[in-house]
């Protein structure tokens, strides 16, 4: 589904988005996806009935999922963290909807692990 600008704002911005990658029937690109959540107009407004802040860890609640993709909600508190973890060879991006986030990305060398961190807004 091709839309021109002026187009999108006559679309919930959540359905848009899983309209946007429900079509996928292969693996998607990183440049695609990342092309969706910067074209995406998603506040955190559209998404608050999926917020469940909790004291203890943080939540996932599942909005959508394929063969090809999955859209989560996740929700963390300050100070609240995901450990190391594997996403074997699937992509995985984020869109910030409130506060910030840093990620930890490890990367295979010769000689160990290499750390790389970013923080998303």
């Amino acid at each position: 589904m091709i839309l021109r600008s002026e187009e999108l704002r006559d679309f919930d911005p959540l359905e848009l988005m899983v309209a946007q990658l429900q079509p996928i029937s292969r693996r998607i690109t990183a440049r695609d996806l990342l092309a969706i959540l910067e074209r995406s107009t998603l506040t955190i407004e559209d998404v608050a009935s999926h917020v469940e802040p909790t004291a203890d860890t943080d939540t996932r609640r599942q909005l959508a999922r394929s063969e090809h993709f999955e859209l989560l909600v996740l929700t963390w508190m300050p100070g609240q963290g995901s450990g190391a973890h594997d996403h074997s060879d699937s992509l995985s991006e984020f869109k910030i909807l409130k506060g910030t986030a840093r990620e930890a990305i490890f990367a295979s060398q010769s000689d160990g692990y290499e750390r790389i961190e970013r923080e998303m807004q």
